[in-house]
């Protein structure tokens, strides 16, 4: 299991790191399948996934919400993928997924 991200790669690049653990793919496999996507479709967003954050983030919370409709539905997999992932370490963010079935928040 890994307990955090690997350091000095760019965030890009740590996600895709990241993105190549078994733990990942599990995670990712299973939000796909409570959406019915197909995981080529869902993998297509992983590359790109830091840069998209970038241009729709609002602010700097203590609670980061995903709201629906502000990314495709295979973005918000991959983000789901992502936070389920670190809500495993210490010190995780807090998160929350808001609109229609969605994965779980994390407690961080």
């Amino acid at each position: 299991m890994i307990n955090e991200a690997p350091a000095n790669l760019g965030v890009q690049r740590t996600l895709n790191k990241l993105a190549e653990t078994t733990e990942f793919e599990d995670i990712l496999l299973e939000e796909a399948g409570k959406r019915l996507l197909a995981m080529k479709d869902v993998k297509n967003c992983l590359n790109n996934i830091y840069p998209e954050v970038c241009m729709r983030a609002h602010g700097n919370d203590t609670l980061i919400t995903l709201k629906e409709g502000e990314f495709s539905e295979g973005e918000m997999v991959v983000l789901i993928a992502f936070f389920r992932l670190q809500d495993k370490w210490g010190n995780s963010l807090q998160w929350e997924a808001v609109g229609k079935e969605v994965g779980e928040g994390g407690q961080g």
